[in-house]
């Protein structure tokens, strides 16, 4: 890597035998829980999977997204829309614009202040156990009946 930073690839080892030898700043490791990896990060790389891109933002992390499929299109718009990310397309993406990206992400305080923000967003909503609890009530309200609570 071009960047004076620490780098850690999660692929698979056959992708990683691919590639042949990587620089001494790069750790591949085929899988590691996100919620431990993540917390440790400045900036995060990946596809934009909304699992992949709210677990991240959820730890105030900035993104570099290349969305290619299904929702993650409409994922990776709404992450660049609250200015913690940048979105590149995959189909024309090139190693020096994955780098540029990165280095503009790190270079450029409002990324950070953006994701601070989403993930101070993210952490004030209800968890699913607490909406659950809600809907006995809103079924009642919704059908006109009194509520049950």
């Amino acid at each position: 890597s071009e960047l004076d930073i620490e780098i850690v690839a999660t692929i698979d080892e056959l992708t990683r035998r691919r590639l042949g030898p990587l620089p001494g700043n790069i750790r591949a490791v085929p899988y590691v829980p996100l919620n431990a990896l993540i917390p440790t990060c400045t900036a995060a790389i990946h596809h934009a999977g909304p699992g992949t891109t709210c677990t991240i933002a959820r730890h105030g992390v900035p993104q570099v997204v290349l969305p290619w499929y299904f929702d993650e299109p409409y994922v990776a718009r709404g992450l660049a829309d609250a200015g913690a990310g940048i979105t590149l397309d995959p189909a024309e993406a090139t190693g020096g614009a994955v780098r540029d990206s990165l280095r503009r992400l790190l270079g450029e305080p409002a990324f950070a202040v953006a994701a601070g923000r989403l993930r101070d967003e993210l952490l004030a909503q209800p968890a699913a156990n607490e909406l659950a609890a809600l809907l006995p009530d809103l079924t009642a309200i919704h059908r006109g009946s009194p509520a049950a609570g």
